[in-house]
């Protein structure tokens, strides 16, 4: 199954993401890999316009400038966001079912932990 179909069959109306909701906490900015069949794993390096408090230089045009840069939606539909984030605790009622959450280090969460 490619991504187009994963993220059509779990894609609902009701799911949304709103550009208010992020943090900016850059934790999503960590590079991914997949694991098996489902998991994300969440590694060690981070995006290249990742700044030391963890903030986007390129934030309004990220989607342009960067093609590792996913859309919070296409992100959650393919469970690349931890469940403390916004996009995932308010589209939650929709997504329980399915929702695998990445996995991440203690080291990563603690350096975001504040935000």
């Amino acid at each position: 199954m490619n991504i187009k179909d994963i993220t059509k069959k779990r894609d609902n109306p009701n799911i949304v993401t709103k550009e208010e909701w992020c943090r900016q906490c850059g934790l999503c900015c960590h590079h991914k890999t997949q694991y098996g069949e489902e998991a994300i794993v969440y590694l060690n390096t981070q995006c290249e316009w990742l700044d030391k408090q963890n903030k986007c230089k390129i934030y309004q045009q990220r989607n342009l400038k960067d093609n590792f840069c996913v859309q919070a939606k296409t992100a959650l539909l393919l469970c690349m966001l931890p469940k403390t984030c916004p996009y995932v605790e308010k589209n939650w009622q929709y997504i329980k079912e399915w929702y695998i959450e990445p996995i991440i280090s203690k080291t990563i969460y603690k350096k975001h932990r504040n935000k």
